[in-house]
């Protein structure tokens, strides 16, 4: 699971890497964009988990969630595009589980389904979303402010922003 992050600020080469994560850019790109190997951008991930709180070798939608949440630091998604989406509780719970867990086996068993009956539950987010990624899947969450930090919905059948 995750942890809450800590005040440690970032430094500008973590800040720089930071703000191509949160847009979706993944790091083999951003190591392009700021002329750094693939791996220095896997280093610095690295460093930024351990900064933020996030568990060592947290996947990289926990770590951009971990970003997005992060009160010691403003990244900010993308602008909201098309429509408005309309959640159903169970995927609602999902796009939140999915922010907690690295493996989905977890995931899986936080839910208390299967793997397989997970994927389709996180394909059918995806074809929903217009994501290839749990990263950019996470980011449409916080784009649409359906993870913002809050009370939980509970009591809702569907979920419309």
């Amino acid at each position: 699971m995750t942890t809450t992050a800590t005040s440690t600020q970032l430094n500008h080469h973590e800040q720089r890497v930071a703000v191509h994560l949160v847009q979706g850019v993944h790091p083999a790109y951003i190591g392009r964009q700021v002329y750094r190997s693939p791996h220095t951008i896997l280093t610095v991930m690295g460093a930024m988990r351990v900064k933020l709180g996030c568990p060592p070798g947290a996947a990289r939608h926990v770590l951009v969630h971990t970003l997005l949440t992060s009160d010691a630091h403003q990244f900010t998604p993308p602008a909201k595009e098309g429509r408005e989406p309309a959640l159903t509780l169970d995927q609602l719970t999902l796009l939140r589980t999915l922010t907690q867990y690295s493996r989905l086996r977890d995931v899986a068993q936080s839910l208390g389904v299967t793997q397989n009956a997970l994927r389709r539950r996180i394909n059918a987010l995806h074809a929903m979303a217009r994501t290839k990624d749990l990263s950019n899947l996470i980011i449409w969450g916080h784009t649409w402010g359906l993870l913002d930090t809050g009370p939980d919905v509970t009591d809702a059948e569907e979920v419309s922003l």
